[in-house]
């Protein structure tokens, strides 16, 4: 059977590579009352902007469990995650209104979706049934916290400019990408066995 801690070291990495690619997520909320005033919107148009977000990320989801199945969770987590950190660097450098804004987040949203569903099927992999309750939940915990973190870019963005607070929340994608890419195994060499006959 596996070691408790290459186990608990695979859970780890993935619950920070979880973490670092989805901090992007509600990076927007923080700055959203900054782009109401810069770029005139109203409150339905910057609600449209998060709801897009979502929806891509609804989409996305629908396809990644299958494409994890077939090409593996690992490789999809991190093409997901690169697609996120490149969209969001595009939000910051290049939207410029409703319109930009609005593709930007929704093909980030895509990308968002691409990264919970691989990274509970790649620990499916690690964990015997009885144990992936705990190692799920553990990733879902860290990935809760993801929510919170962009809000404290707000100070941020305050005394810089949005810019920055999104980059401060976008880049972390890309060193998420590396870490599952070059730290993580797709499945252990023995497969998990479970002490449940």
């Amino acid at each position: 059977s596996l070691s408790v801690s290459e186990k608990t070291k695979t859970l780890l990495v993935v619950s920070l590579a979880g973490l670092l690619s989805m901090v992007v997520s509600f990076n927007y909320s923080s700055v959203m009352s900054i782009l109401i005033k810069e770029w005139n919107f109203t409150n339905r148009m910057s609600g449209s902007i998060n709801g897009v977000f979502l929806a891509g990320y609804v989409i996305s989801v629908i396809g990644t469990g299958w494409l994890a199945d077939r090409f593996g969770s690992r490789p999809v987590f991190v093409w997901s995650a690169l697609e996120t950190g490149l969209f969001g660097l595009a939000f910051i450098f290049f939207a410029q209104g409703y319109r930009s804004a609005l593709f930007l987040r929704f093909t980030m949203g895509l990308g968002q979706g691409g990264l919970y569903v691989p990274a509970m099927l790649l620990l499916s992999k690690w964990y015997a049934p009885e144990e992936r309750g705990k190692a799920l939940g553990t990733l879902t915990g860290v990935l809760i916290a993801t929510y919170a973190i962009p809000y404290l870019m707000s100070p941020l963005a305050a005394a810089t400019s949005w810019r920055w607070a999104m980059s401060a929340t976008t880049l972390p994608a890309f060193a998420g990408a590396a870490v599952m890419h070059f730290r993580v195994k797709e499945r252990p060499a023995t497969p998990p066995v479970s002490a449940i006959s």
